[in-house]
Parts: structure tokens; sequence; C-alpha cells
């Protein structure tokens, strides 16, 4: 489901720098990453066999699911960094831009890699524009962050979230502390926001004032 929806929004992508601005992005080849996202398709297609939807394959078919989708990935995160990077830019020298594939461990090696500063890119590949939105960017220290037009935006630093005892995955990257703020991105566009991380201060051990406060909930037993 997550590959699909990546898929879907690196689609819209290139569908909106390609097609439907008023000024195409004109150093977005757009049969290259056709290309590219098609890679992901036909492995999404064979993916839907009744044996991968319901895992009851050999194991060794298992693994080859599992390559087979993290290749496709990998197309999909390489097309949309280019074709997100040219729009940004226009028709000048498009930036490197990189994905964070971790972030449902709060990792990133792009933001936690010491760096003073992280520019941080949001696309929103539907037709509505999104509001308010939670963002949580894995960090190395505080963080404090600012958006396009340079102006402070509430944040908080969070410390990292416990490991578990109970999880034994060695492929798992070491949870990092994180800053959440709120967005705003334009419809079928892209939003741009300033991590500035303090060099030699820590991120907190303990949890301050809640951002975003938890709603209580009463179980009855």
């Amino acid at each position: 489901r997550i590959a699909s929806t990546q898929l879907r929004a690196a689609t819209a992508a290139l569908t909106n720098a390609v097609f439907l601005r008023e000024n195409a992005v004109a150093s977005i080849d757009a049969a290259k990453e056709v290309e590219a996202l098609d890679v992901q398709t036909k492995i999404l297609g064979v993916s839907q066999h009744h044996d991968a939807i319901t895992s009851s394959q050999r194991r060794h078919v298992h693994r080859d699911y599992i390559k087979s989708l993290s290749i496709g990935q990998a197309s999909v995160d390489a097309s949309i960094c280019r074709v997100v990077g040219a729009a940004i830019s226009g028709n000048a020298s498009a930036p490197t831009l990189v994905t964070c594939p971790y972030l449902n461990e709060s990792t990133c090696p792009a933001s936690t890699s010491g760096e003073e500063w992280t520019v941080v890119v949001l696309q929103n590949p539907t037709a509505q524009p999104m509001i308010g939105v939670a963002v949580r960017v894995p960090v190395s220290g505080k963080a404090s962050v600012t958006d396009g037009d340079h102006r402070a935006v509430v944040a908080q630093t969070l410390p990292p979230w416990p490991q578990s005892p109970f999880v034994h995955n060695e492929t798992m990257h070491p949870p990092s502390p994180v800053v959440t703020f709120r967005a705003e991105v334009p419809a079928l566009g892209t939003s741009t926001y300033f991590l500035l991380q303090s060099k030699g201060v820590p991120a907190p051990q303990a949890a301050e004032e809640p951002l975003y406060p938890a709603r209580a909930a009463a179980a009855a037993v």
C-alpha cells in the first residue's frame, strides 16, 4: 500500500511538472521518468498475485518479491527527487534531493548527519491544499524551523522513542530525536522549510510540554 501511494505521488509530481503547469519544466526528461516509474508499476502488478497478497508463497519467492519491490522503490525515489528538484528550481540547475525511507523508524541520514542546516521539501500530490499537516523530521539535536519566507515556525524537539525489548530486528536503525511542526502545502505543489540544528545542544531526554496534546481516553474494565 505504501509503495502504491508513493508511486501515485511520483506520477502526480511528474504530471504536474510536465503537463499541468503553465510553464512546463523543460529540464525534465518525461520519457526517462515514465520509464523509471514503469519499473515499480510492473513490479506492483506482479505483487498482486494471490501468493503475494496472502504471503503463502515459498520463502525464496517471498524474498524475491521483497527484492523486486525494493528495486522499484529505489527507481521511484530517484525519479521523484529529480522531478521535484527540477520543479522547485524552474529551468535552472536543479538541487540534489534525497528521500528518507526510514521515517517510520524515526531516522533519516540526510537530517541527522550533523549538518547545521537541513532543507525539507514537502510535496502535495493531491488537488486539495494541505493545511496544518503535522510533520516529524528526525534530527541530531535541538532544532528550530523557518518556512520558505524565512519566518519562524512553531516547532518542538522531542526525545527519541524508547527501543522496545520485544522487537528483535537487526535491520532497524536506532531512533533519533524528532522536530515536529505544522506545515502548509498547496495543491499539486511543494513547500520548503529550513531546519537549523543547534550544534552542541542535545535534544531533550524527557518529554516537554506537548505541542499536539493527545486526547484523553478512558477505558472501562
